[in-house]
């Protein structure tokens, strides 16, 4: 759930923001990838504290990101 909504985020951000326009690229692409980071947090905290398997999140997260 947190890879498929923070991923959607992410793309939606980068619509609104035109990533690919040339000024300010950086700022932009560093709000893109902010909820991927924190999506990626949550994934890694889940199998640091033994609730899932590493390839249940790795699994979860590639079916979150191409489920729209």
């Amino acid at each position: 759930m947190a890879f498929s909504g923070l991923s959607f985020l992410s793309f939606y951000l980068a619509e609104k923001m035109r990533l690919f326009d040339p000024p300010g690229f950086l700022w932009k692409t560093t709000v893109f990838f902010t909820p991927f980071v924190g999506a990626a947090l949550i994934a890694i905290s889940r199998v640091t504290d033994y609730r899932h398997h590493w390839s249940d999140v790795t699994v979860g997260a590639i079916l979150g990101n191409f489920s729209k």
